[in-house]
């Protein structure tokens, strides 16, 4: 029988202990790598996925006006107001009527009833004053028109509402008016 050399089990367990060390490094790297490759391979597809959605509007009678629209929503956070910019990614134009429209090209962004997606476009709704709404589905090419049903929250007063007001203030005007000319 042969008696082990004494630095060899010292010298085995650090190289077993490397080996683990390294292996674990390696495997962050790979995890990481893969993680950005996904996270490249989306934005090029929600890239590709956005202009192919102009071209699927005009298909579907929109003028594309512009894109990546911005619009400043204010947030007050402990009594400070706060300036966040909102980007929409289309404003379009169909029949007179202004809009925006949202493209969504991942698994979990397909309807405009998932949480996020829902929330982004009440956000719209809200900072944009109410203009209609359409969520594209750029994978399957479905336009969606969504509302939101919370009366008045976000729409701004059309020629309507401020010409009926106005006839409302000139009447009562008038008729003030003609009961103090009575008085006399």
């Amino acid at each position: 029988m042969s008696v082990p050399d004494p630095l060899l089990v010292p010298v085995a367990a650090g190289a077993l202990a490397a080996g683990l060390l390294l292996g674990l490094v390696l495997g962050a790297a790979a995890q990481r790598w893969r993680g950005r490759a996904r996270l490249r391979a989306r934005f090029r597809s929600g890239r590709v996925a956005e202009s192919e959605a102009a071209e699927r509007l005009r298909a579907l009678g929109f003028e594309v006006l512009d894109s990546q629209v911005e619009e400043t929503a204010h947030v007050v956070v402990d009594g400070v107001r706060i300036e966040c910019p909102v980007r929409a990614d289309y404003l379009v134009r169909r029949r007179g009527r202004l809009a925006l429209v949202e493209v969504k090209s991942g698994v979990g962004e397909r309807s405009a009833a998932e949480n996020d997606t829902r929330r982004q476009l009440l956000e719209y709704w809200l900072v944009f004053g109410g203009l209609a709404l359409y969520h594209l589905d750029a994978t399957s090419g479905a336009l969606t028109r969504v509302g939101f049903a919370y009366g008045d929250a976000g729409k701004r007063a059309g020629w309507l509402e401020w010409a009926a007001a106005a006839a409302i203030v000139l009447s009562s005007a008038t008729a003030l008016a003609w009961w103090v000319l009575s008085l006399r």
